[in-house]
């Protein structure tokens, strides 16, 4: 099921196999209370080995609680659904069936009557359950309509589900106006005084447009799965066919070497019949062997046929990919994207802004223009462009045009007052309990099966030293980690972590996307090349974030991680704000649940090394921005300055890096932010 090449050479972070079905790797944090640097080398057997399976979220159905009603009625209370892990499941003596999500019938058993009772957060996993269609195709219209049930009664992660459903237009007609709405009421900033300012996503394309690629890139997908399924089949007969063969063969040879000891015997009536008998089976193994040779390579002909079919369908879904419209994407300023034309605040008698960005053209990059003049791009389609401000409001004007002349535009406003006034001062948590930090950093390099890699070890170490020394963090680290030993670390954690606590998970090491699926992985020191068991999701990674009682959790991943949101549906601080407004606007964003995740480059290849030798690239940007910092800072400014870092720093070595940072999708993400506050 292999469907793309494996970058073998040392520079790279990202191991290039895109594999059927695969499980990725994921990071945990230290117990509270500790304030050490706990070191842990993992491959050395700190924790008991075993598969790690136990640790991973399922649907539960717990059993049915007997209640008593005065001194005459007991009776049984509805079994209740939870997710937890499937031990703790065991333990409880419930119910459930697979691990990793299982499937679309099973957990709508689980949910499915607690949601018609009306409990929001069951409702909402409904709509999950529809989103991902869990084994057969999304049913985004169905997943809009209980998401908007439990967003009605105000459950803030449904509210976020069902924005990004208007944002991209699945299973509703595409509103970014709405989108922003439900993001705004996530968030809880009730003020006409405090904006929901974010990032935007523009893009121009009709709904019937819209249904039309989607449906090109699914049937795409189906038949690539299906090849690949028909293609894991072969291959499994075919190393059974071949194992086969090997026995007759061996088989064969001692019969021979028998026979050959017989017939140097004297005559007689008994060697004569076993030397028959001899010969007619040595027959009957040169017609076995000539047959299971011949499946062989009928055998062979489907295996190149079926990786023929894998490889059109992966085209074909590139393809579709590509006729996708361009998408012009908003870094900074944040915008107030609720209040007729979008605009961003920024302090008084501010002369020029910087806008960063993003392109994203499929089909290629024809022109780009910021108020009708050309703007050029990076390699990354990235631009940094200066705005003079030409009074208090000062419109500007995004407009892209790719090679199939699909033109998009976004105009917004900037607004700065001309009048002079004292700078604002920087985010201050004075009077506010951020609660306890925690972090959890893996550098996985020692690989048994995959190319070592020079650097995730040496960052590991880095970074628990900068977040503890500099940021009070209490720290825990995994050297050359194991799948159980990661699962169990972040089992640990989610028993362990209160709604006091934040949480860091920074992972350095090969990681995976899947061409077709976009499904991303990370793979621990043990993982084999064509066994995905020994791999973990990040589906699975989310889901065990989702069940974590921490209120902020940010994921830096130095790989891939797939499965987020887009920056919209991240709330970020206006400079403009006055001290009261900013006092307002961090507690009501402290007070809810963040998930988000940092990751060093999309879905390419990412460096091993950077221009130092002693850090990758993006590890030399984290670790420097950290340390520049002397002030509250949250998670979008972190990204910005390391997205510019990185960007030069790739551009330098003559390759492509570009840094994300996103909710994560389906990881309880309640429009809360990160934040980071030197000791």
């Amino acid at each position: 099921m292999i469907v793309q090449t494996l970058f073998a050479g040392p520079r790279w972070r990202s191991w290039r196999v895109a594999a059927a079905a695969a499980l990725s790797t994921v990071t945990l944090l230290a117990a509270a209370g500790c304030t050490s640097n706990a070191v842990i080398p993992a491959g050395k057997g700190a924790i008991s080995q075993g598969n790690g399976n136990k640790f991973m979220i399922v649907n539960c159905l717990l059993p049915a609680q007997v209640k008593k009603l005065g001194t005459q009625l007991t009776y049984l209370a509805p079994r209740r659904p939870v997710r937890t892990s499937a031990a703790d499941c065991e333990i409880r003596g419930g119910e459930y069936v697979a691990y990793d999500r299982a499937d679309y019938a099973t957990a709508l058993k689980v949910w499915l009557p607690q949601a018609k009772r009306g409990d929001p957060k069951a409702q909402n996993y409904v709509g999950q359950i529809y989103e991902q269609g869990l084994g057969l195709p999304p049913d985004y219209v169905t997943a809009a309509t209980w998401y908007r049930k439990a967003a009605d009664q105000g459950y803030a992660p449904a509210q976020i589900n069902l924005g990004h459903l208007y944002e991209k237009g699945l299973g509703v007609t595409r509103s970014p106006t709405e989108a922003i709405n439900w993001y705004r009421r996530a968030s809880g900033l009730k003020s006409n005084k405090l904006m929901f300012a974010s990032a935007v996503a523009a893009a121009k394309v009709s709904q019937s447009e819209l249904q039309k690629l989607r449906r090109q890139v699914s049937q795409a997908q189906e038949h690539a799965e299906r090849y690949r399924r028909q293609l894991t089949h072969v291959r499994k007969t075919l190393a059974a066919k071949e194992g086969q063969i090997r026995k007759l063969n061996a088989d064969q040879k001692d019969k021979q070497q028998l026979l050959d000891l017989l017939k140097q015997q004297s005559p007689s009536a008994k060697r004569d019949d076993e030397v028959k008998r001899l010969h007619g089976e040595l027959t009957d193994y040169k017609q076995q062997l000539a047959d299971s040779r011949q499946q062989v390579e009928q055998l062979k002909q489907q295996e190149h046929h079926y990786d023929d079919q894998v490889r059109r369908s992966v085209d074909a879904v590139n393809a579709a990919r590509k006729a996708s419209p361009p998408q012009i994407a908003l870094i900074d300023p944040p915008v107030n994207a609720t209040r007729g034309i979008p605009r961003a605040e920024l302090q008084p008698a501010v002369r020029t802004k910087q806008i960063v960005g993003k392109v994203n053209a499929p089909a290629g990059v024809q022109r780009f223009t910021i108020n009708g003049r050309d703007q050029a791009l990076d390699k990354f389609n990235l631009f940094w462009a200066t705005v003079q401000l030409t009074g208090d409001v000062t419109p500007v004007n995004l407009s892209v045009l790719d090679k199939q002349r699909h033109e998009v535009k976004y105009d917004f406003l900037i607004q700065s007052p001309r009048r002079t006034a004292p700078a604002a001062p920087p985010l201050s948590t004075a009077g506010l309990h951020l609660g306890k930090f925690h972090a959890l950093i893996i550098g996985n390099d020692d690989y048994k099966a995959l190319p070592r890699l020079k650097t995730p070890v040496n960052d590991a170490r880095s970074v628990a030293r900068l977040l503890h020394d500099r940021y009070g963090y209490t720290t825990h680290v995994l050297i050359n980690a194991t799948r159980y030993q990661i699962l169990s670390a972040l089992n640990d954690l989610r028993r362990t972590l209160t709604a006091q606590d934040n949480l860091l998970i920074y992972y350095a090491g090969h990681g995976e996307i899947d061409s077709v699926t976009q499904h991303g992985y990370w793979l621990p020191v043990d993982a084999a090349v064509d066994n995905p068991a020994t791999w973990i999701s990040n589906a699975a990674i989310s889901d065990m974030i989702d069940a974590m009682q921490a209120t902020h959790i940010m994921v830096v991943a130095d790989s891939c991680y797939s499965g987020t949101l887009s920056g919209e549906a991240l709330p970020q601080y206006s400079p403009a704000l006055p001290v009261v407004e900013q006092k307002e606007w961090l507690q009501t964003v402290m007070g809810l649940r963040a998930r988000t995740v940092l990751t060093s480059g999309g879905v390419e290849p990412v460096l091993d090394t950077g221009v130092s030798g002693k850090h990758s690239i993006f590890a030399q940007a984290f670790l420097s921005a950290l340390q520049r910092n002397k002030h509250l800072l949250e998670g979008y400014a972190l990204y910005r300055s390391v997205l510019r870092a990185v960007s030069d720093s790739a551009a330098a070595l003559n390759t492509q890096q570009t840094p994300e940072y996103a909710p994560i999708m389906h990881a309880g993400h309640e429009a809360g932010e990160y934040f980071f506050e030197p000791v």
